[in-house]
C-alpha cells in the first residue's frame, strides 16, 4: 500500500508541489516501516518528520495565502489546525496504545487520505490565486513571488 504521486496532483507551485512530494514520500516510509517490521523507533522517527515538515509547510503555504487569497486564509488555516490537532491525537495515543496495525494504519491513511483531499481542494484554489496574479500585467501591482519572498524550503 502507498500513495502515488502523479501530475494530477501538481498545483503550478514548485514549492508547494516539491513539499507534496515529500509528504507522500514520508507517509509512505511510514507505511513500509509497520509493514516490514522495522521497529518502533523508526515508526516514531518517520512520525516525527512528519509533523515536523507538516508544521513547515502549512507555515509556507499559509504565507502563500496571505500573499494571494487573503480572503480564504482563515479557512486554510483552520484546516491546518484540525489536522495538526488529528496529528497530536494519533501521537498521543501512539505513546498509550504502541505501535498496534490498527493504529498505525489509522495514521497511515487518515494522513494520505487528508492530504490527497487537501491538495485536490483547498490547495489547488490557493494555486488558482497565484497563477492568475502572474497572468496580471506589470502595470497592475500584484504580488510576485521572487526568491527574497517565497518561503524556503528548510
Amino acid at each position: 500500500m502507498s500513495y502515488i504521486w502523479s501530475s494530477d496532483l501538481e498545483t503550478g507551485h514548485n514549492l508547494i508541489d516539491e513539499q507534496h512530494k515529500s509528504l507522500f514520500a514520508a507517509a509512505n516510509r511510514f507505511a513500509d516501516a509497520f509493514q516490514n517490521g522495522r521497529g518502533q523507533v523508526e515508526i516514531e522517527k518517520t512520525l516525527h518528520f512528519l509533523i515536523l515538515y507538516t508544521e513547515q509547510h502549512f507555515r509556507d503555504e499559509e504565507i502563500l495565502q496571505i500573499q494571494y487569497a487573503p480572503h480564504n486564509y482563515d479557512r486554510h488555516k483552520m484546516y491546518h489546525m484540525e489536522f495538526t490537532k488529528i496529528i497530536q491525537n494519533f501521537v498521543e495515543r501512539f505513546g498509550v496504545e504502541g505501535s498496534t496495525d490498527a493504529l498505525l494504519y489509522e495514521i497511515y491513511e487518515t494522513i494520505g487520505d487528508w492530504l490527497l483531499n487537501h491538495i485536490k481542494s483547498d490547495d489547488f484554489v490557493l494555486a488558482s490565486y497565484i497563477n492568475k496574479s502572474k497572468q496580471i500585467p506589470s502595470s497592475e501591482s500584484a504580488p510576485c513571488p521572487t526568491s527574497d519572498h517565497e518561503p524556503l524550503l528548510t
